[in-house]
């Protein structure tokens, strides 16, 4: 059973919508909450300026708008909302990332916010394959909207919004931008197309590297107040749950822009500026948002209707098909035999699980490595006799570089996690070892006779199975 909910700015203020606001840090939890649930069998969450919305396949009918506020820590019901079941959640699935829902219409950055949420829920392990289908035909059907009608234009975004926000206040030359996000970077761009003067903030990122718009000038963001005084016009666009700019915090006797932009929900800027600085003109989200028109916006609608049924169709049929083979108890997990030969593959830890999973890799023709700060005498003996390479450090990203297979069986939660986000990002097949939901693959009890070679796994779900089975095979082998 497939259901939604959620508000925008159809139904919710500026300021209800920031109650509804997810951080990546309350998504990451949001999502671990969902998938823990009984009876949701996945569950993804989108979190624009715009608005928010959970996505739930579930085993029976449930509040999805009660647990979205509960998810959000919003008292009560919120207020108004909407929701949909069955297939009308992914009409609405693909008229939102069509651009249809949106406060201007055919906007792009939807539909990258949307890939955005179905790929977060997936690294999570938060979405099922009912999920992923439905995202994906719904992207699909996007896409086919955008390439065969013409929506809107290019001026029609919140960042040329904001452009032409400037530049109806006239001399305006400088601009400070406040986030190096996708929405700051291409602020940023467009402010440079444009010739002006324009500098971005940045912070200090744990991973990755920080992109800079070709032409920008830089500044750090604990220094950006400082830089108030040399700016006729400050863009804010982050995601951060607290103001980037508290009015408070603004020295009435010096120097400040006259023009304020806020692009981001929650809001950065503290709107109290409009009465604590005297000429301040501020604008969020939705003011920018105003007075869009469309002549032939009913016409163009229609057309996209005529789209998106298409493909509501085809996955009615695909639901049917899975409802049928559900009785069949299918399997997530498929057994694939591929060739180890001089392939790499990598073992993160040291301590007993490592030492098994070392065991049984070098049966194969893997190019083995073992990195650990510490690892048991046996994996050292076979370091020495040239079967493994083993390197006494801890784990660093680059150690995924041209790896085939992984295995994290560190005694860190964190340690293992990260390796599994990781490995799923750059497509690498990754056993989690404290946790089988992280897993790209499951390590399975191996039972080899001569040129015959078995794999067993219970999904996960039983260790002490697959040992007991895995027996019984190699007896018979």
């Amino acid at each position: 059973m497939i259901m939604m909910a959620g508000i925008d700015y159809h139904l919710a203020s500026i300021d209800l919508r920031e109650q509804f606001s997810f951080t990546d840090d309350m998504l990451t939890d949001a999502h671990s909450r969902l998938k823990d649930m009984p009876g949701i069998q996945g569950a993804v969450l989108i979190s624009t300026c715009n608005r928010t919305e959970l996505y739930v396949s579930a085993d029976d009918e449930i509040d999805t708008f009660a647990l979205l506020c509960d998810l959000a820590g919003v008292a009560g019901r919120g207020g108004r909302h909407y929701t949909a079941h069955s297939l009308d959640v992914m009409r609405h699935l693909c008229g939102l990332a069509g651009g249809l829902k949106s406060q201007i219409l055919g906007e792009d950055q939807i539909i990258s916010q949307v890939k955005a949420a179905i790929s977060t829920a997936r690294e999570l392990g938060a979405a099922d394959s009912v999920l992923e289908v439905l995202f994906r035909e719904s992207i699909a059907a996007a896409k086919k909207i955008k390439s065969e009608i013409p929506l809107g234009i290019r001026e029609d975004s919140i960042v040329h919004r904001a452009l032409e926000a400037i530049e109806k206040h006239g001399d305006i030359k400088r601009a400070l931008v406040i986030g190096n996000g996708e929405i700051g970077r291409l602020m940023t761009k467009t402010l440079i197309e444009n010739d002006y003067h324009t500098t971005m903030t940045l912070r200090t990122y744990r991973h990755g590297q920080t992109i800079v718009p070709p032409g920008a000038h830089t500044v750090d963001y604990t220094a950006r107040y400082d830089k108030l005084n040399d700016c006729d016009v400050l863009i804010s666009a982050t995601r951060s749950p607290h103001h980037t700019i508290a009015a408070g915090q603004i020295k009435k006797d010096t120097a400040y822009p006259r023009l304020w932009l806020d692009l981001a929900v929650p809001r950065d800027i503290d709107p109290d500026i409009v009465t604590r600085l005297p000429g301040a003109v501020y604008y969020d989200v939705d003011a920018l948002s105003t007075g869009e028109s469309y002549q032939n916006r009913a016409e163009k609608e229609a057309q996209a209707d005529e789209i998106i049924e298409k493909y509501v169709a085809d996955f009615d049929k695909w639901l049917s098909y899975q409802h049928v083979m559900n009785g069949q108890d299918r399997k997530e997990f498929f057994p694939l035999f591929v060739s180890s030969r001089g392939r790499k593959a990598l073992i993160v830890g040291g301590g007993k699980v490592a030492a098994r999973r070392v065991k049984t890799l070098l049966q194969f023709e893997f190019n083995l490595t073992v990195i650990a700060p510490e690892s048991l005498p046996e994996i050292h003996d076979l370091h020495n006799r040239g079967r493994l390479t083993l390197i006494a450090r801890q784990f660093n990203d680059t150690d995924l570089d041209g790896v085939f297979l992984a295995v994290a069986a560190t005694n860190h939660r964190e340690v293992n996690q990260h390796i599994g986000k990781l490995a799923a990002q750059r497509g690498i097949f990754a056993s989690i070892a404290d946790n089988s939901g992280e897993c790209g693959f499951l390590f399975p009890a191996v039972a080899i006779r001569g040129d015959i070679v078995a794999g067993l796994t219970s999904g996960g779900k039983s260790h002490h199975a697959v040992v007991q089975a895995a027996r019984k095979v190699r007896g018979i082998l």
